[in-house]
């Protein structure tokens, strides 16, 4: 999940030409697609961690 946040917050922005501060400038809808995808698979990855580790 990590790989995949660093995909969506630096890879992808940089084949579009810029950072993820330019795609959150000129294409908001996308950019914040992206960083919430990122966060959510972050959260999901502690989550299911601390459901497999604590039962």
């Amino acid at each position: 999940m990590i790989v995949l946040a660093a995909f969506l917050l630096i890879v992808i922005p940089r084949m579009f030409g810029g950072s993820i501060g330019t795609l959150l400038l000129f294409q908001p809808d996308f950019a914040w697609a992206m960083v919430a995808a990122a966060a959510l698979g972050l959260l999901w990855a502690v989550f299911r961690l601390s459901v497999a580790h604590g039962g």
